[in-house]
C-alpha cells in the first residue's frame, strides 16, 4: 500500500506548482491508517459480494452518487466511455452478470491516498470467472482506479473506472467522439483562465470534485490528491492569480457521456504559459488532462481533474 504522508503545510506548498511545473513523486511505503483498513474494508464488500453474487452487499460499498467508466483496455484516457451514470444502473448489470457468474479473484491493492474526506486508489483483481451453469473456469484479471469519499464514519465508492489498461496496449486508435456541450463547457474554463477569473474557475467544480496531479506517469501509485474541497481549491487559486497572469491554449482531445446525458468525461491537451506580474519570468508547461463530468444539478461541473495525465 502507498500512500503521500504529507503534512498540510508541504501540501501547501506543493499546490503553488500544480498549475505550471509538471511534478514527479517517488512512493513511498507507509504504514496502515485507520482511513485506509475502512477503504479497503469497502473494497472486500465488493469483492465478496463478487464471489457470493451478493448484490446487496456489493451495494453498500457505493454512495449514492457512484459512477462507473470503462477504460476499453486502454491505459489512454482518449479511450475511455462511461459506462453506468447511477448505482442503480450499475447493480441491475451487475446481477445480470452474477447470476450467470461466480468471481474466484484476489484483489490486490495498488495504492490508496487520502485527503481529508476523500481518496483515490488503484486494485487489480486476478483469478478465475467461473460459469454458475457449466462449471467452466477461464481466467480473469482487471485493474481498475476507484475515488472515495467519507460520509461520517464510513468510506463510500463514488466512481471507478474499470478496465484500465497499460501502456503497452498503445494509443488510442479509433475515432474520438466529441460532445458540444463538453466542448463548449471545456473551452469555457479555458477562457476563464485566460481572464483570470478564479471565482468562474473554482464555480466550475462540483462539490464531490477532486484535484489530482498525476505525475506524467502511467502507474497511478505516483498520482497525488492535491484539492479535495472547492473552497480551498478556490482560495488557492484567487492567491495565485494575484501575482501571476495565464495564458492557456487548449484543444479538446476527447469527450463523451454516458447512455441518460448526466455523466461525462473529457480529454484535452493543453499549453499553459505563466507569467509574473511583478517580474520578468514566465513559465511554460505542455500537458494532457483529463475530466469526469457531471450534470445533476443542470449544468456541466468537474468531478474529477487529472493534471499530467500521460498518453502511451
Amino acid at each position: 500500500m502507498f500512500r503521500f504522508p504529507m503534512p498540510r503545510l508541504a501540501l501547501r506548498l506543493l499546490a503553488l506548482t500544480v498549475a505550471i511545473v509538471p511534478m514527479s513523486f517517488e512512493t513511498t511505503e507507509a504504514a496502515e491508517t485507520a482511513e485506509t483498513v475502512l477503504i479497503r474494508q469497502t473494497l472486500d464488500k465488493d469483492r465478496v459480494g463478487r464471489r457470493r453474487g451478493d448484490v446487496d452487499l456489493i451495494r453498500s460499498a457505493f454512495a449514492d452518487r457512484f459512477v462507473t467508466y470503462n477504460g476499453n483496455g486502454f491505459a489512454d484516457p482518449v479511450g475511455w466511455s462511461v459506462e453506468h451514470e447511477d448505482p442503480g444502473a450499475y447493480t441491475a448489470a451487475l446481477a445480470a452478470d452474477l447470476s450467470a457468474n461466480r468471481y474466484d479473484i484476489v484483489r490486490t491493492v495498488l495504492f490508496l491516498t487520502v485527503l481529508e474526506h476523500k481518496a483515490i486508489g488503484a486494485v487489480v483483481d486476478s483469478g478465475n470467472v467461473v460459469d454458475r451453469s457449466s462449471g467452466v473456469s477461464q481466467p480473469f484479471r482487471d485493474k481498475s482506479l476507484w475515488s472515495f469519499r467519507k460520509y461520517e464514519d464510513r468510506w463510500l465508492a463514488t466512481s471507478v473506472v474499470q478496465a484500465l489498461g497499460d501502456s503497452a496496449a498503445g494509443p488510442f486508435q479509433g475515432p474520438p467522439s466529441s460532445h458540444p456541450e463538453i466542448q463548449q463547457f471545456i473551452n469555457s474554463d479555458a477562457a476563464n483562465w485566460n481572464d483570470g477569473d478564479a471565482g468562474a474557475i473554482a464555480g466550475s467544480l462540483d462539490l464531490e470534485s477532486r484535484i489530482v496531479d498525476s505525475a506524467s506517469k502511467f502507474d497511478p501509485a505516483g498520482w497525488v490528491l492535491l484539492f479535495t474541497g472547492v473552497q480551498e481549491y478556490g482560495d488557492w487559486l484567487d492567491s495565485r492569480m494575484q501575482v501571476v497572469d495565464y495564458e492557456l491554449e487548449r484543444k479538446l482531445l476527447h469527450s463523451s457521456v454516458g447512455p441518460g446525458g448526466t455523466e461525462g468525461l473529457a480529454v484535452a491537451h493543453e499549453r499553459l504559459t505563466a507569467r509574473h506580474k511583478l517580474g520578468t519570468a514566465t513559465h511554460g508547461i505542455e500537458r494532457v488532462v483529463f475530466w469526469t463530468l457531471s450534470k445533476r444539478t443542470g449544468d456541466w461541473l468537474i468531478t474529477n481533474q487529472f493534471a499530467n495525465i500521460r498518453r502511451p
